[in-house]
């Protein structure tokens, strides 16, 4: 909600460490407990677009185009048009 765990997973990757998804992991929690929870929601996240949106923009920019069309390849008729013909550009221009 505050871009804290963006702001930290920034700032690990750009010290040189990779970042990795356990699809099969499961978190609980209680939702919205903590008193004040979002109280600072909307400070954090002009700070952080402030301090680290450029660094995070360019983040998966390599990866992103082959990650796109693996996730549709068995469900080709849900993607997106544009961004499945920007992620055939960019694997094009990527190879040549």
């Amino acid at each position: 909600n505050g871009m804290e765990d963006v702001d930290l997973c920034v700032r690990l990757k750009s010290s040189g460490y990779r970042h990795f998804v356990a699809n099969r992991s499961v978190v609980l929690h209680h939702i919205s407990q903590a008193p004040n929870r979002h109280l600072r929601n909307e400070a954090n996240t002009k700070r952080f677009k402030l301090l680290r949106a450029d660094t995070a923009k360019t983040f998966g920019q390599k990866e992103w185009p082959e990650q796109y069309l693996s996730r549709y390849k068995r469900l080709w008729w849900k993607m997106e048009p544009r961004k499945a013909a920007k992620a055939l550009f960019l694997l094009a221009k990527g190879s040549g």
